[in-house]
């Protein structure tokens, strides 16, 4: 199995342990229909995460804002910090 995810990551996914579960999951996901989808609010990622453990969480949104966060601070470290006029 090591080599599957060398160099890569392994990640263990919840999965519902009784029926009743199941179905409260499925419910949450129900609530849902009809809502728009928005890429930075509620993305297929927030939207599971939040039917298996009520908290909207999005580690993939998260990574990509810090890579954002940090390729702007080098710009402007780049340019001397001086605002492009």
């Amino acid at each position: 199995m090591a080599a599957l995810f060398e160099g890569g990551q392994l990640e263990i996914v919840r999965v519902p342990q009784h029926p009743f579960e199941g179905k409260t999951i499925l419910a949450r996901m129900h609530s849902l229909d009809g809502k728009l989808y928005e890429l930075f609010v509620s993305n297929c990622e927030y939207v599971v995460n939040w039917a298996l453990t009520r908290q909207s969480v999005s580690p993939q949104l998260r990574f990509f804002g810090a890579v954002v966060g940090l390729g702007l601070a080098a710009l402007i470290l780049a340019s001397g910090g001086r605002a492009a006029a």
